[in-house]
């Protein structure tokens, strides 16, 4: 994480230098310099499917021809291969521009095997039954009943931390010292772990509280990741510390059979799991983890505990889920755009949505990571416009943590345009989320209205996403400062503070903070799902609406 914190440093001293130019749009010199190429040397394409080949850095006016090398593939003019056959095959791209042609590179595809489902086949009855027995009597048929077994009920998730917020959230350190550092990270879209150091015993380590979070007589898992970097495999122990009835100090290992810890190989993120009914204590139970074989430092990510939650889960109800969304469009602006994209999505065209912002559209804390509101988001649409479930949607997530709209316009090109499908150059819907990681930049606002100005001037629609922290780390940030622009251009508006933020306050705040974070920043799948189904109401509004003058210059 060191470089890539360097790469940040000077993205976001290039920015500041480039203050001016921010609100202009954005220069084609630097991708005319770049050399036209496929974007992708090897594609892998299952037998019966297609897939695109994707050229970078197209010239304008130039056009490209593909051919194929046999017939185990079939190439069409815009560069789309069916798989036919299993095997290898190339495809050779061709350039012509001003009256010369030349060939731009080759990309070999490999067709893989047909997945085949294996269906087992139920018995087909072919007779009706009859009570008269047959001729010859047969052995009776054995029946074997298969019981039918309640659901347990899903483990509730009563503790999570990934340290991207910057919280211990309870923590503390057993001897040694504990920081949040962001030199490496476990977390898919986050920056930061625990550093447990400054150990001078094996016994040095961290410690969890756990007894406000758990209840006595009930059963919990525990999931840990962990890492450390001494150059050879050490043991890393996960237990629970406690004072029984009788006063007596207890200290039992989470991990079954691992009662020194467990092996875990230098230079790797390890995941130690662990599993206990809570015996009944003093209200001291803990958490902890030691490094039983070294008193070097180690790293803690992705700090997780399930099982029955006590009383304090936030259920929402119907009216209030809808109550929400309607709050969260502050603005649908002028619809000319985005009906445009509607129908074209609806009439079989390709539609690209593009999500560019931090930690919060890269999907920090989504389990899986296609979770995040821009997939779940996307997804909805093609679904719900697109042809075939949406095979003619396409979306791109550029989120990436910790950058504010300062980076985000000068990487606008890498992670945006050049990962376009064949044929598009811009998104047709460009969602802007960085309201929550502007506070305090250089441009002041620059980068993000130039990076605004820059999507509208190339065609996209763009919607403004303002995301929210829980009231205590900043609450909408800079979202009052950004809602100008929205005004100004006249473009939809998402505010998750809208949505929200009314429940931030009174008896039921620590409950409904666990209903929509992850940590005090991040949302968890809940959160992303409700900003989703926020975006997907913003579009239903704007189907309904009659349509405008496109009145964006």
């Amino acid at each position: 994480m060191g470089c890539a914190k360097m790469k940040k440093l000077l993205c976001h001293g290039l920015a500041v230098a480039m203050v001016v130019s921010l609100t202009a749009t954005a220069s084609d010199s630097s991708a005319a310099a770049k050399k036209t190429k496929p974007a992708k040397k090897t594609i892998k394409i299952e037998q019966g499917k297609s897939k695109k080949i994707v050229v970078k850095n197209k010239k304008k006016k130039a056009k490209y021809k593909f051919t194929a090398s046999n017939k185990k593939i079939k190439v069409s003019a815009s560069g789309k291969v069916k798989a036919v056959k299993v095997g290898t095959a190339k495809v050779t791209v061709k350039e012509k521009y001003k009256k010369k042609t030349k060939k731009i590179g080759t990309v070999k595809i490999i067709v893989t095997k047909k997945k085949t489902v294996k269906v087992t086949k139920t018995p087909v009855q072919t007779s009706k039954p009859t009570n008269q027995p047959t001729s010859t009597p047969s052995e009776k048929p054995q029946v074997t009943k298969v019981p039918i077994k309640t659901p347990e009920p899903v483990a509730s998730e009563v503790y999570s931390n990934y340290f991207e917020d910057g919280d211990l959230k309870g923590f503390a350190p057993i001897g040694g010292k504990l920081e949040v550092s962001n030199s490496q990270n476990y977390t898919e879209g986050g920056m930061n772990s625990l550093l447990v150091k400054d150990r001078t015993s094996e016994t040095d380590g961290a410690k969890l509280p756990i007894s406000e979070y758990v209840i006595a007589g009930e059963h919990y898992q525990f999931s840990v990741v962990v890492k450390q970097d001494t150059g050879k495999s050490q043991k890393i122990a996960l237990r629970m510390t406690y004072t029984d009835q009788n006063g007596m100090a207890r200290d039992v290992t989470l991990i079954s059979n691992a009662d020194a810890g467990k092996a875990c190989a230098s230079g790797k993120w390890t995941t130690l799991k662990g599993e206990i009914t809570i015996p009944k204590n003093q209200g001291d139970a803990a958490m902890t983890l030691t490094m039983t074989t070294a008193t070097d430092s180690f790293l803690v990510d992705d700090v997780i505990i399930s099982g029955k939650a006590q009383n304090d889960v936030y259920k929402v109800t119907d009216a209030q889920y809808e109550e929400m969304l309607e709050n969260s469009v502050y603005s649908t602006g002028n619809n000319a755009r985005i009906k445009k994209v509607i129908q074209n999505a609806r009439d079989g065209k390709d539609v690209t949505l593009a999500y560019i912002g931090g930690s919060i559209t890269e999907g920090a804390l989504a389990k899986p990571n296609s979770m995040c509101y821009a997939e779940v988001s996307a997804k909805t649409f093609g679904a719900k416009y697109g042809k075939n479930n949406g095979e003619n949607v396409h979306f791109i997530n550029a989120g990436m943590s910790g950058t504010p709209s300062d980076i985000g316009v000068v990487r606008y090109n890498r992670d945006v345009i050049d990962r376009l499908p064949e044929g598009s150059d811009h998104p047709d819907v460009l969602f802007i989320e960085f309201a929550v990681n502007d506070y305090g930049t250089a441009t002041a606002g620059k980068g993000y209205e130039g990076l605004i100005r820059q999507a509208l001037k190339s065609g996209s629609a763009v919607v403004l996403v303002f995301s929210v922290f829980q009231k205590a780390s900043g609450g909408v940030v800079c979202e009052n400062n950004y809602r100008p622009f929205g005004t100004h251009y006249d473009l939809p508006m998402i505010s998750m503070g809208n949505a929200i933020s009314s429940y931030f306050g009174g008896n039921d705040q620590k409950a409904f903070y666990k209903w929509y974070f992850g940590d005090s920043l991040h949302p968890n799948n809940t959160g992303y799902q409700l900003m989703a189904d926020c975006i997907t109401r913003m579009f239903d509004k704007m189907d309904k609406e009659t349509a405008e003058e496109d009145n964006i210059t």
